[in-house]
């Protein structure tokens, strides 16, 4: 079987090809000369043998490249081996938080997974990340609007109807305007929705980096 690897930028994009991509935010968040710890948020922690710990450490690997430190929830797994699958479950959750509680900033991934719409998982640690007044960023490598990923074309008169006959948010937005709306980074790629591909997490970095450095001038 073919060896998956991950798909890094080759070189970052300019800030200026998309102005819209940053929202405002508080840049006295980044003032602090210490290197910013990143939480690395997404589902690439369930991808296949082992291209999981490839891609975490490749995400670590760009974070220093752009002067943070990445923090990778899976780094920790080799500590659960021998509970049982409820305290597993439990410990994972700790542990979690545990290194959300220490980071500055997270970066989700919030490309759609088994659905329409971003890893729940990933959504709620965003959603802690925001209650904790640590600055949010997101990418997704899928740019349509959720609307078009929802809908049912048999529905020709009502655009905004799902196959359960309910109706689709419709804000044009790229998911659920509660995640959309509380993002200060946002990088959207139409990257074929691989959960691997790391050309707009590394642009997430880039614009980081930039609101980093002019708020320590």
């Amino acid at each position: 079987m073919e060896t998956v690897k991950p798909v890094l930028a080759s070189e970052p994009q300019e800030l200026a090809k998309d102005p819209a991509g940053v929202r405002d935010m508080d840049v006295h968040d980044l003032t602090d000369t210490n290197p910013m710890k990143v939480y690395l948020a997404g589902p690439e922690v369930f991808l296949p043998n082992g291209l999981a710990d490839r891609v975490g450490q490749a995400k670590k690997a760009l974070c220093l490249k752009y002067g943070f430190v990445g923090l990778w929830p899976s780094d920790n797994n080799s500590m659960f081996g021998t509970m049982n699958a409820e305290n597993t479950a439990k410990a994972i959750y700790v542990s979690n938080l545990k290194l959300m509680d220490v980071a500055d900033i997270i970066v989700a991934n919030l490309t759609p997974f088994r659905g329409p719409s971003a890893d729940v998982g990933t959504a709620y640690e965003l959603g802690y990340m925001k209650a904790k007044g640590k600055i949010v960023a997101a990418y997704t490598n899928v740019s349509t609007a959720y609307i078009e990923r929802v809908h049912n074309p048999r529905f020709a008169g009502a655009p905004d109807t799902a196959p359960d006959h309910m109706k689709i948010e419709n804000f044009g937005g790229f998911d659920n305007l509660m995640l959309t709306e509380g993002l200060e980074v946002l990088i959207l790629r139409d990257r074929g929705g691989r959960i691997d591909d790391l050309e707009a997490f590394e642009e997430c970095l880039v614009r980081l980096t930039a609101l980093r450095d002019r708020a320590r001038t």
